[in-house]
């Protein structure tokens, strides 16, 4: 097999690239199947609260008839949740994997780690979480507390593989360290309620802080490069494990992309998902505010660290489009204002705390008054709920780029 030519294997994560709706709250994302040629097949919808912020994926037979299921990890800005599919989209188990305030997102993988037969659930954070991979059983249930593959106060996330790299018949879990890391890889086996680390390396630079994604195939570890809009490729086998076997870059396209033979009939289909928003490498932090979807971006060093729904100007006002800057960031802002004696357009809201303004006249700032964010309510500020505008307001430094565009 040579894998540089497979989709199949590895984790194919988002440039900005999400489908645009007009003014439309969406509370899904689709999961494509397609064949070995690139065909649509089938898709099923897939609930989501904050869509924007996409889902991981793996497959594996969690039970006993070879078929196997989609095991689904929510993206940023949702509860921390795997979720196990039929291949027709009906739910077979949900559960929380870490507390349910652990907003990062989460990885995903399956094998069997003790040998029993049965497939074991694998889960590790996305950027802005601890390195914490935990182990859970084909039902959900914890089956390990699991560990932490990197330093505990490293926040760049972990993501996670499985798979019998060291071909002694025992999988082992490979973790590769998110983004702020060094390309740092390790594998880990459990035996007797253990985790023991077997192997470590650096698949680039020690200095390359991009992340590493990790996957498994045939007895070989691949490793990429986690930002960049072209991602550069190493698969490592076990026999020379600093060495790499092939090397290669590819273009990413948008979308996470796997392969399973779903239906056991030796031919390979391939599952396609959106995943986690990439974007404005070269920018420290940029937020960008899509006025056709209603949803707010903060992205830091090319990684999306946060999305949620906003509610920008509602007709006949407007947000102003175009490039800008947080000009200042205000603890209170006395939003009142007069357009005439008597007319119903004037307002007084009092004093709102958390306030960024972007415009004269124009602020990122928290809206009190109604709940029906992802949708167009403001005479030209953007309205957001407290608990994202506090993220917004601490996260946000003075001078950060604001892009608004329709």
């Amino acid at each position: 097999m040579n894998v540089s030519k497979k989709l199949l294997f590895f984790t194919f994560l988002v440039f900005f690239s999400i489908p645009s709706s007009v003014f439309a709250k969406i509370n899904s994302v689709e999961i494509g199947f397609f064949n070995a040629k690139g065909e649509i097949q089938s898709s099923i919808t897939f609930p989501l609260t904050n869509w924007a912020g996409g889902i991981d994926i793996t497959t594996a037979d969690l039970g006993t008839d070879s078929i196997p299921e989609i095991v689904v990890g929510n993206g940023v800005g949702n509860d921390p949740r795997v979720t196990v599919l039929r291949q027709d989209g009906s739910v077979i188990e949900s559960f929380l994997a870490y507390e349910a305030s652990m907003g990062s997102g989460i990885t995903v993988a399956a094998c069997d780690l003790n040998g029993d037969g049965v497939t074991e659930i694998i889960t590790g954070t996305q950027y802005g979480g601890g390195p914490h991979v935990r182990a859970f059983t084909n039902y959900g249930k914890l089956f390990h507390p699991g560990f932490f593959a990197y330093n505990e106060a490293f926040r760049g996330g972990v993501n996670v593989a499985c798979g019998d790299y060291d071909q002694d018949g025992i999988n082992e879990v490979i973790t590769g360290a998110g983004p702020g890391g060094g390309p740092h890889v390790k594998t880990w086996s459990y035996q007797n309620g253990i985790w023991n680390m077997e192997e470590e390396l650096f698949v680039f630079s020690a200095n390359d802080t991009r992340g590493v994604l990790v996957n498994y195939s045939e007895g070989m570890i691949i490793a990429s490069s986690q930002i960049g809009s072209t991602r550069e490729f190493f698969s490592l086998d076990h026999h020379s494990p600093l060495l790499a076997t092939e090397y290669w870059t590819q273009d990413i396209n948008g979308m996470k992309s796997i392969e399973s033979d779903l239906n056991k009939d030796e031919m390979t289909e391939i599952i396609r998902v959106p995943s986690r928003p990439q974007g404005y490498y070269s920018a420290k932090q940029y937020l960008l505010i899509d006025l056709s979807e209603q949803e707010l971006y903060a992205f830091e060093n090319g990684m999306l660290a946060n999305t949620f729904p906003v509610s920008t100007a509602v007709y006949p006002w407007t947000t102003p489009i175009g490039i800008h800057s947080v000009l200042a960031k205000l603890p209170y802002v006395d939003y009142t204002w007069y357009y005439g004696e008597g007319n119903p357009n004037n307002y007084s809201l009092g004093l709102v705390p958390w306030n960024l303004r972007i415009y004269p006249h124009v602020y990122i700032h928290y809206a009190y008054w109604h709940n029906n964010f992802g949708n167009p309510m403001s005479h030209g500020c953007i309205n957001v709920n407290l608990t994202n505008m506090m993220w917004v307001y601490n996260w946000a430094k003075e001078g950060t780029t604001v892009e608004v565009k329709k």
